[in-house]
């Protein structure tokens, strides 16, 4: 089951702080159309734009004391939080920047899905991996830009927290 509030394999790690042990919330972020966008736009206004949007989602990260994991397949990330509501603020934050930055400029949206999913993680061959990685990648595929999906046990942990609403988007058969 999800609630509303893609899909990369792990990427290799960039922040050199440990990933702590015990349960954590994955996230996952992925960039709705990002081979359109390319053919559209040309690489150099393409990879002008995905910089800015990598900026945008590490200043979240580093906001809401996440651990970085690198952007995955250069159209997403992978981030690690101790704290699930951390993690759900994160994904809120850049929701909120990715809208003012569209606001703010002519030609397409930037529009990212983002998908959180909380549990135990293991290391393969220096990357996040794990079953809770999986689910968390596959939660985030089945989104659509502009959209934050979260794993019934995810929203769970969360629990209440001002000022956000979780809403049920139903149960979804994840790949895998």
């Amino acid at each position: 089951r999800s609630s509303d509030l893609s899909s990369p394999e792990p990427a290799p790690v960039t922040d050199p702080r440990p990933v702590p042990e015990g349960p954590v919330t994955i996230m996952f972020t992925d960039i709705e159309g990002s081979t359109s966008l390319r053919t559209s736009l040309g690489d150099d206004e393409t990879n002008a734009l995905f910089r800015r949007h990598d900026e945008l989602v590490r200043e979240q990260i580093e906001t809401n004391n996440g651990y970085d994991q690198g952007a995955a397949l250069g159209d997403g990330f992978l981030a690690v939080f101790a704290s699930t509501r951390r993690a759900v603020a994160a994904a809120i934050g850049i929701q909120k920047a990715l809208d003012s930055f569209n606001r703010a400029r002519s030609g397409p949206p930037l529009n990212v899905r983002i998908g959180l999913n909380t549990g135990e993680v293991a290391w393969q061959d220096g990357q996040l991996a794990g079953e809770a990685v999986h689910a968390a990648a596959r939660v985030c595929a089945a989104g659509s830009g502009g959209q934050i999906l979260v794993s019934d046990v995810t929203r769970q942990l969360a629990g209440t927290i001002p000022d956000v609403t979780f809403h049920d988007a139903g149960e979804f058969e994840l790949k895998g």
